[in-house]
Formats: C-alpha cells, sequence, structure tokens
C-alpha cells in the first residue's frame, strides 16, 4: 500500500504543467534612417540655407543656397552616419553635430546642426 501511494504521489507531481519558456523579447531595428530627423531647414550665416526632404526608400532631396552666388536641388542618400550629395561636381558628406564643429564663429554655440565640412554648416535654433 505504502509502495502505491509512492507511485501515485510521483505520477501526479510529473502530471503538473511546466513552466513556460522565458519569453525573449527582441527591439526591432530602427527602420527609419537617421537623415529622417534631419527634415526640414537649416540655416547658416550670411543667408546660406538648406533644406531637406526625405522622399522615402532612403532618398533625400536637398534645397541649398551653400554660397553667396551658389544654390540648386541635389539628391541626397544616407551612407552610413552621414547624409551624402553630389553638389556642383564634389560629392559632400553631411553629419550632425555643433556650431562649434563648423568652425563658424555665427554658428558657435549651437546643439543641433548639421556639418558639412570646415568652414560649412547649418543650424536649427
Amino acid at each position: 500500500m505504502k509502495a502505491t501511494g509512492l507511485a501515485m504521489l510521483l505520477v501526479l507531481a510529473g502530471c503538473g504543467s511546466a513552466p513556460p519558456p522565458p519569453t525573449v523579447v527582441k527591439e526591432a531595428a530602427s527602420a527609419t534612417p537617421v537623415a529622417d530627423a534631419w527634415a526640414g531647414k537649416w540655416v547658416g550665416p550670411e543667408g546660406l540655407v538648406m533644406g531637406i526632404v526625405a522622399e522615402g526608400d532612403g532618398r533625400y532631396r536637398l534645397t541649398n543656397q551653400y554660397t553667396l552666388d551658389d544654390k540648386g536641388v541635389f539628391e541626397g542618400r544616407i551612407e552610413g552616419d552621414a547624409l551624402v550629395v553630389d553638389r556642383a561636381g564634389q560629392t559632400v558628406s553631411i553629419r550632425k553635430g555643433t556650431g562649434d564643429e563648423t568652425g563658424m564663429k555665427w554658428l558657435a554655440g549651437k546643439q543641433d546642426c548639421l556639418v558639412v565640412g570646415p568652414g560649412e554648416g547649418y543650424c536649427r535654433g
């Protein structure tokens, strides 16, 4: 009788539900390129301005007054953390930065900026 009771106890113990396996939640990779947040108007010194429009599929349209005499509309694309544009026969990379990184005193101290290179940048605010 004791053996039968022990056997029943073991059988009942084995019938319990096993705890479910732990759920692993993976964060989805951002499908939105960083440059989508750059859409809008950016202002440089002396009337220079850059407008960025996200057109989808990683393509961007830039309207840019980049010197006192030169302006145009250019197509851009994402490469790494930069927006790359072929502008007037020259490839330029636009990246997030600060006014101090442009080296331009008019933009010094500003934090929300796009840097094209030394001596060229555009900021918001």
